[in-house]
């Protein structure tokens, strides 16, 4: 087209068809709410009952102003058509919640209920909430299901699971957290945490501490920015499902530089909370596998070179 105020020049424009062409398949993939099923824990009567009411509850919570997990599956189904895998992380996150919003039952004495049968015994004993228990706004979060799409780069996966993610034995995804989030789970401060580490695997450093550049990659051209160690930690978490060497599984998370000084370490015996999702797997590994986007190059190339 000829670019205004530059008479006698022309201006050529490329048009990105990628985008359509993704952004039309993830719109018809994700139109209609797949079917899902919860599936009790055994042939009780109350797991079975709580399956159902987690089937309601899901429901109920599947739009933006519940855990938007429409817009999940759309972000997941995007990601795995440009890189040809990724990872949906579904589990509970005791820091999510916003505090001012959730109503907490508490005894007389303020501290929390923490059972559903002392629950509904308070509640029938104290119906009007006089004097055995009240409800009061959570000083701290409370802590919610956690929706979060994980690219194959912030992860080390069991390599010897070739065919499907579900051999797969443990992962370990890294992230960067805030330091004051660290600091706070560690209970002291980041450097000491770090000497301490050291001092118990025998690798003293005197006490001193550089803080390193840490490279954050936002996933959109692998560029990313940078962020001082002095904000910002790496924190591996670690899961483990149960095998002979760990018989209850393991659920590790860990500083980067302090990894004698975990901040949590507890027992996993559940299955991974990641789910893959791969469009064009590959026949040897589901790792390798390439997205459409890699089909759909070509045409974006003749488009432009047509134009």
């Amino acid at each position: 087209r000829q670019s205004p105020g530059a008479p006698g020049r022309s201006d050529y424009n490329a048009y990105n068809q990628l985008r359509r062409y993704t952004d039309g398949r993830v719109a018809l993939l994700t139109k209609e709410r797949p079917p899902y099923e919860v599936i009790p824990e055994d042939n009780d009567a109350d797991s079975i009952d709580a399956a159902r009411q987690a089937e309601k509850f899901l429901a109920a919570r599947w739009g933006r102003s519940g855990w938007n997990i429409k817009s999940r599956l759309a972000e997941l189904a995007k990601n795995a058509d440009i890189y040809g895998i990724a990872f949906l992380y579904v589990d509970w996150d005791p820091m999510a919640g916003d505090p001012m919003n959730q109503q907490i039952p508490v005894k007389a004495d303020g501290s929390p209920v923490t059972s559903r049968n002392e629950y509904e015994a308070l509640k029938a004993e104290d119906p009007s909430m006089q004097t055995l228990w009240r409800m009061e706004t959570a000083k701290k979060p409370i802590g919610d299901i956690c929706w979060r799409i994980v690219l194959p780069g912030a992860l080390s996966i069991d390599p010897f699971g070739q065919k499907s993610f579900d051999e797969a034995r443990w992962i370990i995804e890294s992230r960067i957290r805030p330091r004051e989030e660290v600091e706070k789970r560690l209970g002291m401060d980041y450097k000491d945490a770090v000497k301490q580490s050291n001092d118990s695997m025998r690798e003293a450093t005197n006490g001193q501490v550089q803080y390193e550049d840490l490279t954050v990659d936002d996933g959109s051209d692998g560029s990313g920015g940078r962020m001082n160690e002095k904000d910002g930690v790496v924190v591996h978490y670690l899961y483990h499902k149960p095998c002979e060497e760990y018989p209850e599984g393991c659920h590790i998370e860990f500083a980067d530089r302090a990894p004698a000084k975990p901040l949590l370490s507890e027992p996993w015996g559940y299955e991974l909370p990641y789910f893959c999702y791969v469009p064009r797997p590959d026949p040897g590994h589901y790792l390798r596998s390439r997205g459409i986007v890699d089909d759909l190059k070509p045409i974006q190339r003749d488009f432009n070179q047509t134009l």
